[in-house]
């Protein structure tokens, strides 16, 4: 044997060929097997490497002297068999590992490599050592497969097969849908039964089928959908065995729908999209779930008794409750929460004892449901009535934490999972796919060449039949004829064609190209218009003239908005116009816009090119709706059947006004984002029918008959059914449905099936509408290019201004050089730079002030300035003239006080010092404005009214020496200028008016502007500065996203109106008598109350669509989450105008407001949603990062938040101690004991007898843990560090200890549990193992938004502090109500505020709105005091409307921005390991540079000498320092001195490098805070940014840091050569120092001499 060179390739491969090298091989029958190819004794041997090697191939071999020919690729005949076991994609790289061993033409052996290489090697290898030629085939001499396997595969993948088994899926669905459990016909179940078994029997033909064409079971088994059908067609026909009939396996049946899914693409992608988001979905549950565990045992042991008893009357039979509930606490006995008379009595829970704090198991279902935003009203006001005060701060952080971060977190993980799957075409793909067509391979013929696709071949006639007959002829000739001049050369270049995944073909299409002289040719023949008019006849030329005019659009927008007015004021019943005035206008209005399409299709030459702007296409399809609407008025006298016709014709003609944003840019760009998204949001329409579809039948199977009679929440239908699901969606009545679920079937078994679907349509499906809308709403490359350019052209000029000797021209080529990847913005030629355009308010002002005569200018100049005039010389100045109005926007104040005058700087100096005063004055206000409710004393409101005096003054103080030293209006500094002087002037006024005329009839709206004062906190408060800045900039958008859903609303409003006008009105006496509006007379008995009531006929709660007014009001309560099933249930009862309600006598009108609901709430409220996070994610910069760079930048917080360290102890205990505390097994066990606490408290409860003894315990366990820690830092560092973990463990042992001596309430048990709260101890444990790192990062994206969190928090709550200030302002007299009681009111500041908390956790607020609307004859307007019990409607509906659009549609996706955004930066890095690779350096790097830091830093100030760096460098590894990772680790103290200064060469220049990058960061210091900065010491954390950037590659850089990176080079090697002209310089020193020394020397020894021999000759 000879001899293996180590760098042969050759001899290399032939080693690992004998070793055996990963292969498949593909047998004559069945699929590829996997397996191992290996040389033995000159024979190629392959071995498989199957599981379960059964009934399969498992050894194949040939001799290579055997071999005739080698194939590279797929080029036989087999290979052509196993294509359709792979995609369309992975052709081209299976083409590229794939080889044929050529020993017969019938037997070859088929191999596929596991890479492109591998199989290039083995053909050289093979070529040149046993010299097998290498053979490519024509494709046409390979031969094509066939026989029954082959005929089976093209049925089963021909199109119009699956055309056939989709119609039969749809048949199945529809007779499953009828299979109603309380169908009374049996005929018809049994009809529909022997359907059902035979679409069973046609589904397993089809699995019999695939498996044929498969040539076996196992290749079902590589694609989950075929997996699917399995399982179904096993359950269907499991369920025919006696054994298996008690399991209901029938109510599996309904996931057959979803085998619909795979036939449409966009459905696929959804349902792929949802695969892959169930593993972070089961996380994000577990997450979910620990909070609930979390706050379920504190609301346990806080409030055990808040909700179980209730004040109540004794009764011969207990107690009876009272009536409003009040909940009191027996154990209290030194408050009294009932009325004389009444006792505190144990009560059943509300829901039936299901919810409430007695239990966990009721806990944890309240905490679910507030999570849901229900039930949050009761439990809440029990706990406040019940004195717990602290409970404002439980339910707050209930609210935050589980209502809207952890929905924020769904919607993160849906985002990321939707990214991932809608992956573009890279270009590595495109270029493999020409690759692999210009190899021109054999391909198996299509499955359409012998029988057509009827479905494509039917809708293409027909086409061709419409295009025919809508003139497309001369549309598509004018149209080639166009392109023929317009192209001066013909592009013959071909891209990739494109893959389509469900067809394994690849077609290679010749490039189509077109005589431009036939096109010319016929260019000039002109065409038929209509079949009639010629193209350049006068007609068709006139048209064209008025339907392109810019007049003839703006008359048409105005006709469009005048008709949607007048359907808006139009009035049915009651109505002040007729009939034939209705009529007539309607017809007019229809003909007007027919004659206007007409002309729209003359002028565009025909109606096939009109239909091809989409606008267009919307505007015929409403004209032809409404002719048809004329049509049918026209032919009869409004029947019953054809006036609903008519009127839903009239729907389309009211979403016309739509077009008239044509002209509009900014609304118009959020409509086309809008317009966008629907054929996505239609996909995922069908995507959510289809799973409604599937738990609907389910829910039939499992609940079908067995809801009580009366409910109307059942699944006793397939129509009820999807109602009731979609209430579950929309999230009311979703616990009273599962309430009676549970009476039903187990527990189990409905938890899972209400869980699943909850997550299935609310955590997933409806969140799939924000990652449309967001990619969407996303900007465009070129969009991020320019915002990218501007960011680089910033960070050039700044630093061109740190560095005005920088070459601009070189640096961009340095640049370009550097950073080849970033060169596009360099090249990208950015907007010029015009100047901002001035304010609306300014540009209005100059306007204005253009008017002004010259002669008032030059009066006014000669009175003030007398002189100016006698001085200007008699010659013209060479200056240009300016404006006759310049005067009055010269810096003078209130033209009087110039720039100069001193009492203008007084003003100035006074506004500059008292700025603090004013702040802590208006803060002092705010705080004292809660005291100012009508219904305090009169001692009260005497003090608020004098704070309100000297708070007037102090704003009438600061507004003069404002407008003295800014001016007011016309100066350039004026003080109008400023929005929150406007604010300002708006209190100010309001106060004033308030106090000189307070019982004035417009005393409301004083109130009002009085109470925004506290809004000016706001702006001195940094955090919540940040926030509004972020707010500001979405403002404009979310204005117009308000617009568009206000006209949203007019628009189903005007349709309500026309369905509904008249017909809400019923008799308030429910009796079965009363038939009609006639019966409804007399009196009655109320069954309620028991009172006796007079019969009216007339709208229930305010809720009609008489008018528009009403119709708006119903519609926006519809959108509050709760009031829309009252509402639907109204519409659905409707028997006719005039007749009194009946149960579902018109339930078909449940379809209004299920696409209302849909439309406004699910889809355009998310729209809000896509607008401000990505405005948010723009502002932060986020959006614009690379995966790499978002890696950096979270690294780089990181590195912000560390902090310099103690020394580690020095004795030999402590560092033992120090080791063990800071292992991680150690807080492993700490986190698990915290857990376990938990455990314990849920499972004891807190009147369990030894409770006590688990605090004691805990206790103690925690307290050696808080010594330890103390131990293994230090006392002195624990104390000096500050807020640590360290210290709140230590804080809440000592509350442990001393809680028990001050209190016995079971609430001291909870303030251990607490530190469950830590994520970091959880995501420290969690990445120890790989199966929780999704869970470990879900934690820490929970952690790294805390911050951002709280400042949102407290924002939120400052809103509900103004708003509860102007609710008691406004509404704290109103009269009481249906929505105004005893426990929700305005009456007081705190009343209010737990109103709006209330609010703001999705409680329902329609009906306190109606009661803050009422007004006269239902109220007293004026009392003898003056005041007045009526409400407001204007205001309210400002007032209520406000709170909504600020909280729910704006902070509340600021919360689900800030989730997503720290989720994405989040999720960039997966494990350290994978930072290391990406940037350079991870935690352990950085943690170890605290440990060097420390030993050179011993009082842990964040400071170092510069003298210290080289040896600091020389004791920390790489790639942070400049030590090899293999030196030995030497203790300080012992390390020799002279070690630490031998370095290398490299390691010279590196520190040297190091060195300049400080310099130049101090360089940078001075010129920003002056010359006078000085920094003589090394900073931490400037030291640790240095070491970790200048190891990140520069693509992990932003576009900002890179300029800063090449300029800091370029200061590198300009600091490299002073230091080696200092070098030169101080050697030449050293130098000339040695002669002049060696010189003196010399004389000295001289003289030395000399002396010597004078003395010996003087002996």
């Amino acid at each position: 044997m000879r001899p293996v060179h180590p760098s042969d390739p050759r001899a290399r491969f032939e080693l690992s060929l004998a070793a055996g090298v990963t292969a498949r091989y593909h047998p004559m029958e069945g699929e590829p097997l996997r397996g191992v190819l290996a040389l033995r004794e000159g024979h190629l041997v392959w071995t498989t490497s199957e599981m379960l090697p059964f009934l399969q191939v498992t050894r194949a071999a040939v001799a290579v002297a055997a071999v005739v020919a080698v194939r590279p690729g797929r080029q036989t005949t087999n290979f052509l068999r196993t294509t359709k076991y792979l995609k369309p994609r992975e052709l081209p790289a299976s083409d590229a590992r794939s080889l044929s061993l050529v020993r017969t033409e019938d037997d070859p052996l088929d191999l596929e490599l596991a890479t492109a290489a591998a199989a290039e090697e083995l053909i050289a290898y093979l070529s040149t050592t046993y010299g097998v030629p290498v053979e490519t085939l024509e494709p046409s001499a390979v031969a094509i497969p066939a026989g029954r396997v082959v005929f089976c595969h093209r049925l089963v993948t021909h199109p119009t097969f699956g055309h056939l088994i989709l119609v039969c899926i749809v048949v199945n669905i529809v007779t499953m849908a009828f299979e109603s459990p309380v169908e009374p016909n049996k005929a018809l179940l049994s009809a529909l039964a022997v359907l059902d078994f035979i679409m069973a029997t046609v589904f397993t033909l089809e699995q019999l089928l695939k498996v044929v064409a498969l040539e076996g079971v196992r290749p079902l088994f590589h694609d989950n959908w075929d997996i699917a059908d399995l399982v179904l067609i096993a359950t269907s026909w499991l369920g025919c065995f006696p054994a298996f009939a008690a399991w209901n396996m029938s109510a599996f049946r309904s996931f057959r729908a979803l085998r619909s899914l795979r036939f449409f693409k966009g459905l696929s992608e959804f349902f792929d999209t949802f695969l892959k988001t169930l593993p972070m979905v089961g996380n994000a549950l577990v997450c979910f779930g620990y909070f609930l565990i979390l706050f379920a045992v504190l609301g346990m042991y806080l409030f055990h008794e808040a909700l179980s008893h209730r004040c109540a009357v004794a009764d011969d039979n207990g107690f009876v409750e009272v009536i409003p509930t009040t909940f009191c606490r027996p154990e209290d006995t030194s408050v009294t929460y009932c009325l004389e008379g009444h006792v505190c009595a144990p009560m059943q829970s509300p829901n039936s004892g299901y919810t409430g704090f007695h239990s966990f198991e009721a806990a944890f279902l309240t905490v679910f449901m507030i999570s849901s935003r229900a039930g949050f009203g009761s439990s809440f006001e029990g706990t406040i009535q019940t004195k717990y005060y602290f409970s404002v701060l439980y339910f707050v952080a209930l609210i935050v934490f589980v209502s809207y971060m952890i929905p924020a977190l769904f919607i993160a993980i849906v985002r990321n999972s939707f990214v991932s799957v809608k992956k573009p075409r890279t270009p590595e793909l495109d270029a493999a796919v020409a690759a692999y067509m210009r190899k021109r391979r054999p391909q198996m013929p299509s499955v359409t060449s012998v029988v057509p696709n009827v479905a494509h071949w039917c809708t293409s006639r027909a086409m061709h039949f419409i295009k025919t007959f809508l003139d497309a002829r001369s549309y598509a000739s004018r149209s080639l004829a166009e392109q023929g001049d317009d192209a001066g050369v013909v592009n013959s270049s071909v891209g990739p064609p494109p893959i389509d995944e469900e067809s394994p073909e690849v077609v290679v299409e010749a490039p189509r190209t077109h005589s431009a002289t036939s096109l010319r040719h016929r260019h000039r023949r002109p065409v038929l218009v209509c079949f009639f008019f010629s193209s350049e006849g006068r007609f068709v030329q006139c048209c064209q003239a008025v339907g392109r005019s810019g007049v003839f659009e703006h008359v048409t927008n105005v006709l469009i908005v005048l008709n949607a007015v007048l359907l808006a004021v139009e009035k049915s019943g009651d109505s002040v116009y007729d009939a034939d005035q209705v009529s007539a206008v309607d017809h007019t209005f229809t003909l007007i816009f027919t004659v206007e399409i007409l002309l729209r299709i003359t002028a565009v030459n025909g109606l096939w090119p009109y239909l091809q702007d989409p606008w267009n296409r919307f505007d015929s399809a409403i004209v032809v709706g409404a002719a048809l609407n004329f049509c049918l008025k026209s032919k009869s006298i409004y029947a019953p059947s054809q006036e609903r016709v008519a009127f839903v014709f009239r729907t389309f003609r009211l979403l016309r006004p739509l077009s008239a944003l044509r002209s509009s840019s900014p609304l118009l760009k959020i409509v086309q984002a809008i317009i966008s998204s629907l054929p996505s949001l239609f996909d995922l329409v069908l995507f959510m029918l289809l799973g409604n579809i599937v738990f609907a039948i389910l829910g039939m199977n499992l609940y079908g008959g067995k809801f009580p009679d009366g409910s109307r929440s059942k699944f006793d239908t397939f129509t009820e059914a999807m109602l009731t699901l979609f209430k579950i969606s929309s999230g009311h009545g979703t616990w009273g449905i599962f309430y009676s679920a549970l009476h039903t079937t187990s527990n189990a078994v409905t938890t899972t099936y209400f869980l699943s679907y909850t997550v299935f349509s609310v955590y997933i499906t409806l969140n799939f509408m924000i990652v449309i809308l967001l990619r969407k709403f996303a900007l465009t490359e070129d969009e991020k290019r320019k915002r990218l350019c501007e960011q680089f052209r910033d960070s050039l000029e700044h630093t061109l201004l740190l560095y005005p000797d920088l070459d601009e021209a070189v640096f961009m080529r340095q640049f370009a050089k550097d950073f080849p990847s970033d060169v596009m913005y360099l090249t990208a030629q950015s907007p010029a730079r015009s100047p901002p355009k001035p304010p609306l308010g300014k540009a209005l002002r100059r306007r204005l002030c253009t008017v002004v005569p010259c002669m008032l200018a030059k009066a006014k100049a000669a009175v003030l300035r007398p002189g100016v005039y006698a001085s200007v010389p008699s010659t013209p100045s060479p200056s240009p003239p300016k404006p006759p109005a310049d005067w009055l926007f010269n810096d003078v104040s209130c033209f009087v006080f110039g720039p100069d005058s001193p009492v203008r700087r007084k003003c100035k100096e006074l506004e500059s010092k008292t700025e603090a005063f004013i702040f802590v004055c208006i803060v002092i206000r705010s705080a004292l404005i809660t005291l100012q409710s009508p219904l305090y004393s009169n001692t009260i409101q005497q003090f608020t009214t004098l704070v309100e005096w000297v708070f007037m003054l102090v704003l009438l103080f600061e507004f003069v020496i404002k407008i003295v030293g800014q001016g007011f209006y016309f100066t350039p500094t004026a003080y109008l200028n400023d929005r929150w002087n406007q604010l300002n002037i708006l209190v100010l006024l309001a106060c004033v008016a308030l106090l000189l005329i307070p019982h004035s009839d417009l005393s409301d709206y004083f109130h009002l502007g009085r109470a925004l004062g506290p809004v000016r906190v706001i702006r001195g408060v940094e955090p919540f500065r940040v926030i509004m800045n972020a707010l500001m900039s979405s403002l404009l958008q979310v204005c117009y996203c308000i617009l568009l859903t206000f006209f949203l609303f007019v628009v189903f409003a005007c349709v309500g109106q026309q369905l509904f006008a008249g017909k809400f009105k019923a008799c308030n006496d429910a009796a079965p008598d009363i038939v009609s509006a006639s019966d409804c007379t007399g009196f009655f008995t109320d069954p309620t109350s028991g009172l006796l009531l007079p019969r009216v006929w007339g709208n229930a709660k305010g809720m009609h669509f008489d008018d528009i007014g009403g119709a708006l009001g119903t519609l926006f309560s519809v959108v509050s989450k709760k009031a829309w099933i009252a509402v639907m249930y109204r519409a659905m009862d409707i028997v006719g105008d005039g007749f009194q309600p009946r149960e579902n006598a018109s339930g078909y009108f449940a379809l209004f407001f299920v696409a209302f609901v849909f439309i406004s709430r699910f889809y355009m409220l998310r729209v809000f949603a896509g607008i401000i996070v990505n405005n948010f994610r723009w502002r932060n910069g986020t959006i614009f990062l690379t995966n790499m760079q978002l890696v950096w930048v979270r690294n780089k917080k990181r590195i912000l938040a560390i902090q310099p360290r103690f020394p580690e102890p020095s004795t030999t205990a402590m560092q033992v101690i120090h080791t063990f505390v800071k292992h991680r097994f150690f807080r492993a066990v700490s986190s698990v004991a915290v857990l376990t606490h938990v455990v314990v408290l849920a499972a004891s409860g807190p009147h369990a007898p030894h409770i006590w003894f688990v605090h004691y315990f805990f206790t103690c366990l925690y307290g050696t843990e808080a010594a330890l820690a103390i131990l293994s830092t230090g006392v002195k560092e624990f104390l000096t560090r500050g807020m640590s973990s360290e210290a709140l463990n230590a804080f809440l042992v000592i509350c442990m200890l001393m809680g028990p001596l001050s209190s016995t309430s079971p609430a001291v048990l909870v303030i251990g549990i607490t530190r469950a709260f830590d994520f970091n101890h959880l995501t420290l444990v969690l990445e120890l193992s790989p199966y929780f790192r999704g869970l470990s990062s879900l934690f820490q994206t929970l952690l790294e938004s805390t911050r951002a969190m709280a400042k949102l928090t407290l924002l939120l709550a400052y809103i509900m502090f103004i708003y509860a200030n102007l609710g008691m302002q406004l509404f704290s007299l109103t009269k009481w109500g249906d929505g105004l009681d005893a426990n929700l009111n305005f009456s007081t500041f705190p009343r209010a505020l737990t109103a709006f908390i209330k609010f703001a956790a999705g409680e329902d607020w329609s009906d306190a709105y109606r009661a803050c609307s009422v007004s006269r004859p239902h109220c007293v307007y004026r009392n003898a005091r003056g005041q007045s019990d009526c409400g407001s409607k204007w205001l309210s509906t400002i007032f209520y409307y406000s709170f909504f659009v600020l909280v729910f549609l704006i902070l509340q996706n600021f919360f689900v921005a800030v989730v997503l955004d720290t989720y994405v930066s989040t999720s960039a890095l997966v494990s350290e390991s994978e930072s290391l690779i990406k940037i350079g350096f991870n935690m352990d790097h950085l943690q170890a540079f605290r440990l060097v830091w420390s030993g050179f830093d011993h009082q842990a100030l964040g400071y170092l000498s510069k003298r210290k760096l080289l040896r600091l460098l020389k004791r920390l590894d790489r790639p942070l320092g400049l030590r090899a990772p293999a030196a030995k680790t030497v203790g300080p103290a012992t390390l020799p001195a002279l070690e630490d200064r031998l370095i290398d060469r490299q390691t010279h220049d590196e520190y040297m490098e190091i060195v300049a990058r400080l310099e130049e960061l101090t360089h940078r210091r001075q010129l920003v805070r002056g010359p006078r900065y000085q920094d003589n010491m090394i900073r931490f954390r400037d030291l640790l940014l240095i070491l970790t950037q200048r190891n990140v590659p520069g693509e992990g850089l932003t576009i900002g840091e890179k300029v800063v990176e090449l300029a800091t080079r370029r200061y590198i090697e300009q600091h490299k050569a002073a230091v080696c002209i200092q070098k030169v310089f101080r050697s030449s020193l050293v130098a000339a120092r040695k002669k002049r020394s060696r010189v003196l020397a010399r004389r000295h020894s001289r003289s030395f001499h000399y002396y010597k021999q004078a003395s010996q000759l003087f002996v």
